[in-house]
């Protein structure tokens, strides 16, 4: 899922897998390949960044609490759940505290 201003997008990424016919055809281990899959902001996530900078946003700088957000998400046909946007403001936390560590350090 993304968020783009103004509209959430559902993304289908197709990967598609190759396996090799005369391996599968005398009895030996096929040798499948599959494409490698996009890079995400979150390990095994479905949310796309400007989703995660959607809910972030709007949570601290616009002080709208979760379960608005979950009416808003519901109201645009994505049912997305508190305990899963809670979730989701703590992985974008990690991956920012590095930058909020050069930050400081700099102020400091």
């Amino acid at each position: 899922m993304e968020y783009l201003p103004g509209h959430f997008e559902r993304l289908h990424h197709v990967r598609k897998k190759y396996a090799c016919t005369s391996c599968d055809t005398n009895g030996e281990n096929p040798n499948i390949h599959a494409a490698k899959k996009p890079d995400t902001a979150i390990d095994k996530g479905l949310a796309g960044p400007g989703l995660l900078a959607y809910i972030v946003t709007s949570k601290f700088s616009d002080y709208l609490p979760l379960y608005r957000l979950e009416d808003i998400f519901t109201r645009q046909g994505f049912e997305i759940s508190r305990a899963t946007q809670s979730v989701w403001c703590g992985d974008v936390a990690d991956l920012v505290e590095p930058l909020y560590a050069l930050m400081a350090n700099r102020v400091r």
